[in-house]
């Protein structure tokens, strides 16, 4: 028995006119309504707290994710701690420092290929990268 079924099994027993019935059917939309909305600000706050919680790890040099940031690399005595990895450091602050001169993704992306850097992937530097490497300095304060 669906729910609307139990609703107007409920509606025939109370004998409600047509205008007792349109209230009760606005009242449990509203009702409705307020539960999703409840519902939905409960995922976002859950998604802030796991995101600060990630962020906070992330901080201490902790690993969260299979795929190590650039710049880093797991621990082989600890995988679950990461490790500064020299060479992409240089990157990193290189892409960092263009990036707040004001230079564009793009133009900072051409740049590393022409000298040559090479990419984690082994392909060409993409603007789409040089963006992520960015807005991560950026949450985590500048500290990459």
């Amino acid at each position: 028995m669906s729910n609307y079924d139990n609703y107007r099994t409920a509606r025939s027993l109370l004998r409600l006119g047509p205008y007792e019935r349109w209230q009760v059917t606005c009242i449990v939309d509203l009702l409705g309504k307020h539960d999703n909305r409840v519902a939905a600000d409960d995922r976002r706050r859950i998604a802030r707290q796991k995101s600060a919680s990630m962020l906070s790890l992330q901080a201490r040099g902790r690993r969260v994710s299979s795929i190590a940031p650039y710049g880093w690399t797991p621990d082989p005595m600890r995988p679950w701690r990461l490790i500064r990895q020299p060479e992409e450091q240089e990157t990193l602050q290189r892409i960092l420092r263009e990036a707040k001169a004001g230079k564009s993704y793009r133009a900072i992306a051409r740049g590393l290929d022409a000298a040559g850097v090479p990419c984690r992937s082994g392909r060409a530097w993409s603007h789409q990268v040089i963006g992520a490497i960015v807005r991560r300095a950026g949450r985590n304060g500048g500290e990459v």
